[in-house]
């Protein structure tokens, strides 16, 4: 056929031998095109034919789940850094950890303006002088706090490890507190709270805790301009100085592989006091006493919707299965929640429930923002689920594909040594060790349909659970 077809094209052309010949090489470039189309197209429906695109594929187990246990590096100070590296990264991350939560002072937000202010000026080097070294080298800082906890990192090419290390010892050593940065800052806070003061996303996160535990506890107690303005520069500097310069700390290592990186280390962190133990004095809870309540904001059109109670820590022999049963009531995009109130109903974009373990309390909490006539009805929606949960059995196909995507969830958690150190840091700082994973795979592995049945019955008490409903309602 394509013989035919090239003495046709060469006689409708009347082109010399010359002519023919380049007319041949652009033929044959063009059939070599047609026969490697055809040649995908027969191969992709020949794949087509194998794969059955009615029938899901295959489900696994986690069979060997092997953990990477970090290399452990004591400096002079007794200092304690866990290292997690490989060979196949040219970024490393050193992270400080201290304890210096919110929880660590009676103004619960001068521990996260001490810790955002880290990195704005020091002693030797302005805000700007440590931004430009920082940025010369492609790396970053970071700062992060919560209430239990207060962080610093450095990331940075592993290269430029030892110019860039001695910055992060410098903030910890030596920053400064400014009253122009502490100014700034404050100004921007301020700003930034009565923004949004105004949404209802940010009032349902803000005010919620305090429902379960007061707006006088470190927990429960809201972010509000008054608590800001009061901060002094004499205040920070003695709260640094007691939990940044004189206080316990460890450090986490992730990423590439470092010749020299316990040298390094002891360098520049070495020195440091390590001394003083952080000591927290528990306060007593104080819940509200109305469980149910609503937040009026007249111009909305989304209310948001927070439901939770008090819950168990990752210590407590249910957690893991309660954990389960989180995932299956709202933790992933199938869940029960997300079927009823989003693809059935159409009430919302998004719901989901979820866990928010602290060193001392936990939490759990159903959230969402839905249509403002649509709110009652999505909260009736919500307690039924939670009630079928106690009374209905769920099947073994949603038995196992819960178990399927906990157990998924857990293996990307482990992906890379950036991410080990991030679930090492989880449970380290709860005063647990790696084998957690390993016995919390093998409950996730065992938990049946009647467990699920117990532990709804158990938890999901509806007269425990507290309520906030801000917007338009």
């Amino acid at each position: 056929m394509f013989t035919i077809l090239f003495i046709k094209m060469v006689g409708e052309n009347r082109v010399s031998k010359k002519g023919s010949s380049l007319l041949l090489n652009k033929f044959c470039i063009f059939v070599k095109q047609i026969m490697m189309k055809t040649t995908i197209a027969n191969h992709l429906k020949s794949n087509m034919e194998i794969i059955d695109r009615k029938i899901s594929p295959k489900i696994y187990d986690i069979q060997d789940f092997i953990l990477t246990e970090p290399k452990n590096i004591t400096l002079s100070n007794n200092v304690n850094a866990f290292v997690f590296s490989s060979e196949n990264h040219e970024v490393v991350k050193i992270e400080l950890i201290f304890k210096a939560g919110s929880k660590y002072h009676k103004n619960f937000r001068l521990p996260l303006l001490a810790n955002k202010l880290l990195t704005e000026g020091t002693t030797n080097f302005s805000s700007e002088e440590i931004a430009d070294k920082i940025e010369f080298y492609g790396a970053s800082l970071q700062t992060n706090i919560s209430n239990d906890f207060a962080f610093v990192s450095l990331t940075t090419l592993s290269k430029y490890l030892e110019q860039t290390l001695p910055i992060l010892a410098e903030i910890v050593n030596n920053s400064a507190f400014h009253q122009k940065e502490i100014d700034l800052f404050l100004s921007k806070k301020t700003q930034e709270l009565s923004i949004n003061s105004q949404r209802v996303d940010f009032t349902v996160r803000n005010i919620f805790p305090s429902l379960i535990y007061g707006n006088e506890h470190p927990y429960g107690r809201p972010q509000i301009i008054e608590d800001f303005q009061k901060i002094v520069r004499e205040d920070l500097i003695e709260f640094y100085n007691e939990f940044y310069r004189n206080n316990k700390f460890q450090i986490i290592i992730s990423g590439s592989k470092i010749n020299g990186l316990e040298l390094l280390l002891e360098n520049n962190f070495g020195k440091m006091a390590n001394r003083n133990e952080s000591i927290y004095q528990a306060m007593e809870c104080r819940p509200a006493k109305e469980k149910k309540q609503a937040i009026m904001f007249p111009e909305a059109v989304q209310n948001a919707v927070r439901i939770g109670r008090p819950w168990v820590g990752r210590k407590h022999k249910d957690f893991a299965k309660l954990t389960f049963l989180n995932t299956l009531l709202g933790g992933y995009f199938g869940s029960r929640l997300m079927m009823n109130i989003r693809e059935d109903k159409g009430f919302t974009y998004g719901i989901g429930s979820g866990i928010s373990t602290m060193e001392d309390s936990s939490f759990m909490f159903i959230s969402s923002e839905v249509k403002t006539e649509n709110t009652k009805e999505a909260v009736k929606e919500i307690y039924k689920e939670l009630q079928k949960l106690k009374n209905t059995k769920i099947s073994e196909d949603e038995l196992n594909l819960v178990k399927t995507v906990i157990q998924g969830s857990i293996q990307r958690g482990f992906d890379g040594p950036f991410a080990t150190a991030d679930r090492f840091k989880e449970i380290t700082l709860s005063g647990l060790n790696m084998k957690y994973y390993t016995n919390f795979i093998n409950e996730i592995k065992t938990t049946t349909a009647m467990d699920l049945m117990a532990l709804s019955k158990k938890y999901f008490v509806f007269d425990a659970f507290y309520e906030l409903i801000v917007g338009k309602y």
